[in-house]
């Protein structure tokens, strides 16, 4: 399938002979558990003490926020910076890769802000009038909204979470700008939109399958020291599988445009990541 096969192996070549990639592997995750844990706190602490949790607790977890999400779409764009100057043979290094990422990463996190607000905006128009007729109780009418809804938004956000996919290599590896990315994308999707697809699929497997296995090995232990041991495992994994999928999308990215000429097809991230 489209040399899924060779694919999967450069990609796990790279991530394995590379340790170095998994120091953008662990920022990313960091960055995920730091966000997640920073609002989980926020939203305890606002409910325990509705008229003290704001202030100065409330500046800090936001500057502790913005701190990582930067560093973590640097440490994106520094990892896709990296898995392309490896692929073409020269030399670079994390210093490296994350140095070049600088001139990249503030454009995928823009990206990725734009994505998510195309995403939310359409998950309320299509839940608006499902939600008007459950409200006034017309079950039938808001049922067949929502499937036809969801008709319409599994392939819109296929599409849309593609475009962030590929937008974004699109700008670290070839220096586009924001809307060059997104149009380069959509070309790319319209002619292997299945291919794309199959694939995203395929690694969000490799990314469920762990979960799912220390959930059930978690449910079956007990005890704080089996738990931290777990938790620790989970991180782990986590890390390999995020270096391991960015290196595949890099690979299958740069399969998919051979046929193509970009109108400027000038490589500059690898060149200067691996001066």
């Amino acid at each position: 399938m489209f040399g899924i096969n060779k694919i999967l192996k450069q990609a796990w070549g790279i991530t394995k002979t590379n340790k170095f990639l998994y120091l953008f592997g662990l920022f990313l995750v960091w960055g995920n558990v730091i966000n997640f844990a920073l609002v989980w706190f926020n939203d305890n602490q606002a409910q325990a003490n509705p008229q003290n949790s704001s202030n100065v607790e409330g500046i800090v977890g936001l500057i502790i926020l913005i701190s990582f999400i930067f560093l973590y779409f640097r440490s994106k764009a520094g990892l896709i910076i990296a898995i392309k100057a490896l692929i073409d043979k020269q030399q670079t290094s994390f210093r490296k890769a994350f140095s070049v990422s600088r001139l990249f990463y503030s454009r995928i996190l823009s990206i990725s802000v734009i994505i998510l607000s195309v995403l939310i905006l359409l998950v309320w128009v299509l839940a608006v009038p499902v939600n008007y007729f459950y409200i006034h109780e017309n079950i039938i009418a808001a049922w067949s909204l929502g499937i036809f809804g969801s008709l319409i938004f599994i392939p819109a956000a296929l599409v849309i979470l593609l475009v962030n996919i590929l937008s974004q290599m699109f700008v670290a590896i070839f220096d586009l700008t924001l809307k060059e990315a997104a149009s380069k994308s959509f070309d790319l999707i319209s002619m292997h939109w299945l291919k794309l697809v199959l694939f995203g699929f395929l690694l969000l497997v490799f990314e469920i399958l762990p979960v799912v296995f220390l959930q059930i090995l978690a449910y079956y232990i007990h005890g704080l020291m089996w738990s931290f041991i777990v938790l620790i495992l989970f991180f782990c994994i986590e890390i390999v599988i995020v270096t391991f999928n960015q290196a595949a999308w890099v690979l299958l990215f740069l399969e998919l445009i051979k046929p193509q000429k970009l109108d400027e097809e000038v490589v500059i991230a690898p060149e200067i990541a691996g001066g």
